[in-house]
Order: C-alpha cells, then sequence, then structure tokens
C-alpha cells in the first residue's frame, strides 16, 4: 500500500525560528558563534567568486573574531562583487534548504563546504585568525561527511542549512538599520557606484533574501514525501 507522511516542516520552522530569535538575546550569540563565523566566510566568499566570474581578481580575506569580514578585490564588475556577499549567502541558504527536503545530499554538501572552505582559506584568507579557523571547518566537515553516522550527517546539513538561511535574512535586516549611516558596508559600497542611497539597495538585498528563503523553505511546506512499501 502507499503511504503518505509529510516532510518535518514543524521542526525546521522551529529552527529557524529558535536561530533568530537567539541572535537577539543577550548572551546567547556565543552559542552560535561558530555559525556566524562560517556564514561569514560564505559572505566574503560570494565576494571573491564573483570578483574572478567578472574577470576580477582577489587580493586577500580577512576574517575577524567579531564576525566581521572584508574581501579586497581587483577589477572585475564591482556592482555584481558588491552585491554577492548577501545574495549569494541567501541563495545559499536557499539552495541548501531544498536539498535537505529532498534527502540524500548531507555527505556530499558537506565535504564539498569543507573543500570550497579549505581551498579558499589557503588561497585567500591572510589573517592568522581567519586562516585558522577556516582550516578547522574545513577539518571538522571532513571529519563529519567521512566518519560521523548518516543520521548526525542530516542533523549537521539541516542545522547548517538553517543557520546559513536564517543569518543571511538577519544580516540583511541589519544592513537596511546600518545604512541610514555612513557605516563602511556593501551597501555603501553601491551608492558610491551609482548613486542610489545605500538604504535601497539594503532594502533590495532583504526583499529578495525573502524570496530566496522562503523559495528554499517552499518544498518543507508544500511537499508530500511519499513512502511506498508492499507486503508479501
Amino acid at each position: 500500500m502507499r503511504a503518505n507522511r509529510s516532510l518535518p516542516i514543524l521542526p525546521a520552522l522551529a529552527a529557524l525560528a529558535a536561530s533568530i530569535l537567539l541572535w537577539n538575546m543577550p548572551g546567547a550569540q556565543l552559542l552560535l558563534w561558530p555559525c556566524k563565523l562560517l556564514v561569514t566566510f560564505l559572505h566574503e566568499g560570494a565576494h571573491a567568486v564573483a570578483a574572478l566570474a567578472t574577470g576580477g581578481q582577489v587580493a586577500s580575506i580577512a576574517i575577524n573574531p567579531n564576525t566581521s569580514g572584508v574581501t579586497y578585490t581587483l577589477g572585475g564588475w564591482g556592482l555584481l562583487t558588491s552585491t554577492a556577499g548577501y545574495l549569494g549567502t541567501a541563495l545559499l541558504g536557499a539552495l541548501l534548504l531544498r536539498l535537505g527536503a529532498l534527502g540524500g545530499w548531507a555527505r556530499p554538501v558537506l565535504l564539498g563546504l569543507a573543500v570550497a572552505l579549505g581551498a579558499g582559506t589557503l588561497v585567500w584568507v591572510r589573517n592568522p585568525f581567519g586562516f585558522l579557523v577556516g582550516l578547522l571547518f574545513a577539518a571538522a566537515l571532513v571529519w563529519i561527511s567521512r566518519k560521523a553516522s548518516a543520521g548526525v550527517q542530516e542533523f549537521v546539513f539541516l542545522l547548517l542549512s538553517l543557520q546559513i538561511a536564517s543569518n543571511a535574512l538577519l544580516d540583511s535586516f541589519n544592513l537596511v538599520s546600518m545604512s541610514s549611516t555612513p557605516v563602511f558596508s556593501d551597501a555603501l559600497n553601491m551608492q558610491q557606484m551609482t548613486g542610489i542611497p545605500a538604504i535601497v539597495w539594503a532594502a533590495l538585498w532583504s526583499v529578495l533574501a525573502v524570496i530566496a528563503v522562503a523559495w528554499g523553505l517552499a518544498p518543507w511546506i508544500t511537499r508530500e514525501k511519499s513512502v511506498s512499501t508492499t507486503r508479501g
């Protein structure tokens, strides 16, 4: 016979909501500090990839203990390079959420993230803190993808997917509040290149980030997984 069961949307949404709440609770940020650092690596990596994809070069990347980061590039298309950080992270989080709904992607994705982090750290990261943390992240993901049980791999994969997606939203929202003042940011870079106020770029990226994450969550909300069983 054929039985249908829904994807575990409630646990997924609860984890997402808990992540957002924790980032706004005093003292709780320490618990999610490693995840925030990972998102910073991905954000800066998106800048680097965009610069390379448009004919530019990456001089260096710095990742700081306060979870800030900066990517120094030469050439390339500045509009895409500046946009890639926030939107690239949101799109990656959305893609991982969709892969999580399919199942069976935990091990290859974790291993792929490990390779990308390790290679990016060795080639681009120049400050000691960022270099050490980048290699530790890569090593941890390799170990999980090679040694951990399938259940642990799925758990880590879903946790990272939710963290990347939720932090992409939070970072975009925080950028909106920052952009009313002349604080150095990707949005300010866009203002200097286009003349359009930084807060407009920040608001646009926030809207697109919401759309991307909603797309990522869609399978968890609407899709039913069919399980076929046969009796002899």
